[in-house]
């Protein structure tokens, strides 16, 4: 599952459902949650947290949730939004399927990531 934070837009989860994610979408059920209410939505989902926030990303991190990977899409253009995504995409499946807690920052240059 692909739980994305509430500043991803719409445009993003329709693309990610048009190619069969299983998409939970924080703006669509939890819009305006507290920081704190969506920790424990990613608890209790697991799966892959898709944001813009490295801020909100580092807090959920801290968290240490077991089965959580956090990707960070990092602020670019519009124009240069769709290659991250493809990024993020090309590193779904491996993420998704690893128990420690990640956290994987996308930039046009490079990909980062740190583990638990």
């Amino acid at each position: 599952m692909i739980i994305v934070d509430e500043n991803i837009d719409q445009r993003t989860i329709e693309l990610l459902r048009r190619k069969n994610y299983e998409v939970y979408a924080i703006r669509e059920r939890h819009y305006g949650a507290s920081d704190h209410q969506i920790a424990e939505i990613c608890a209790s989902l697991h799966g892959i947290f898709m944001t813009f926030d490295i801020n909100f990303a580092e807090y959920l991190f801290a968290h240490q949730i077991k089965g959580l990977s956090i990707f960070v899409l990092q602020q670019t253009p519009p124009s240069e939004d769709l290659q991250l995504l493809a990024t993020a995409e090309s590193l779904f499946d491996e993420f998704r399927e690893k128990i420690g807690a990640y956290l994987v920052c996308i930039t046009p240059k490079e990909i980062r990531v740190k583990n638990a």
